[in-house]
């Protein structure tokens, strides 16, 4: 091989290994949006709380004006509730209980961060993103029976024992 080619050959698979590894310039700026249900499973009545994950705040920088989360909550009766939470301007943190849960199914819950209206000079930098969908599913409630207790007896029935006392005097 000679040494033109033995150079094209290295500078191809230069490329190749840089084309595999290369990394868009943002990608240390992603934000988790993770949000959480819990609990994701109960029955018929459960309060489920919906909130933002540790890790996925709506807003709570410094700086951040004060911020919102709108949820849409799709349940299994193709009914879809809206709610609007404020966040905590300190942290960012949020969380509803949702309470409607008198259908069972899958609840699919979506939400999404946006400011509320912004004052004069503040900074949006954690807020108008989407969080990752999430959901939880109502069961029916599980039907119990119960059975009329038994109970065994060695003594004689009492009107027996009634005839013996009034024959022996």
């Amino acid at each position: 091989m000679n040494a033109r080619r033995l150079l094209l050959a290295v500078s191809t698979a230069a490329l190749l290994v840089g084309g595999t590894v290369a990394v868009p310039a943002s990608a240390g700026n992603i934000v988790p949006r993770d949000m959480i249900a819990s609990p994701n499973v109960g029955p018929v009545g459960q309060v489920v709380t919906i909130h933002n994950a540790e890790n996925s705040p709506c807003g709570g920088q410094q700086g951040d004006g004060p911020a919102q989360v709108d949820i849409s909550v799709a349940r299994p009766d193709q009914v879809v509730d809206e709610i609007t939470v404020l966040t905590d301007e300190g942290t960012g943190d949020w969380a509803v209980d949702y309470d409607t849960t008198d259908v069972v199914g899958t609840y699919d819950v979506e939400a999404t961060c946006v400011d509320q209206n912004i004052p004069k000079g503040a900074v949006t930098r954690a807020t108008d993103f989407d969080y990752t969908d999430t959901s939880f599913v109502i069961q029916a409630a599980v039907t119990t029976t119960t059975a009329a207790p038994t109970t065994t007896s060695t003594a004689a029935p009492a009107a027996a024992v009634a005839a013996t006392a009034a024959f022996t005097g």
